[in-house]
């Protein structure tokens, strides 16, 4: 019907028909998202409790014979970036950021966009010896700066932002 998925009526309503801890792979079809849109609905269903993965219609990532559509590679970006990840919660970021946080193993990834079309500058902690990368929706590297020892900043869009942690502070982003 066009609207996006929403995460916690989906796992509200895998809980009430038993499957708790299950693995779930919902399929995403009908959805009349592109580009950041889709991205940003996809990061929310993958944040979901209990959802392990995501199966695209096949509309989503092809334009026609031999035709990949215009969102695959911001698509493949997504998938590879938080492949294996489980959902920590959702980040707090400020006023206008939507943030997600996953955990995979010893690395914490940090999904964030802004619901505006203008960047915001965004304030993250990350403690000295944190190892702290930042890439954009097609896995391409971003510039982070550091304000002091235990803050970075980051510019955020509306299209999703990663940036992936080891040995820091991430963590504490979780509301």
């Amino acid at each position: 019907d066009g609207t996006e998925p929403d995460p916690e009526a989906f796992r509200k309503a895998a809980e009430a028909q038993g499957y708790e801890g299950f693995p779930l792979f919902p399929r995403v079809s009908g959805l009349d998202l592109h580009g950041p849109a889709l991205q940003q609905a996809l990061v929310r269903l993958l944040a979901a409790p209990h959802v392990h993965g995501v199966e695209l219609d096949a509309d989503a990532l092809v334009e026609g014979p031999r035709q990949p559509a215009a969102d695959f590679p911001g698509l493949i970006a997504l998938f590879v970036r938080l492949a294996g990840a489980t959902p920590v919660g959702r980040a707090s970021l400020g006023n206008g950021i939507e943030a997600y946080l996953f955990r995979n193993g010893e690395t914490w990834i940090l999904a964030a966009w802004s619901a505006t079309d203008a960047p915001i500058d965004v304030r993250v902690p990350a403690a000295p010896e944190a190892l702290v990368e930042a890439f954009n929706a097609y896995n391409n590297p971003i510039e982070t700066q550091r304000l002091d020892p235990s803050q970075l900043t980051v510019a955020v869009g509306p299209a999703p932002i990663f940036i992936i942690g080891r040995n820091g502070s991430l963590p504490a982003l979780v509301a």
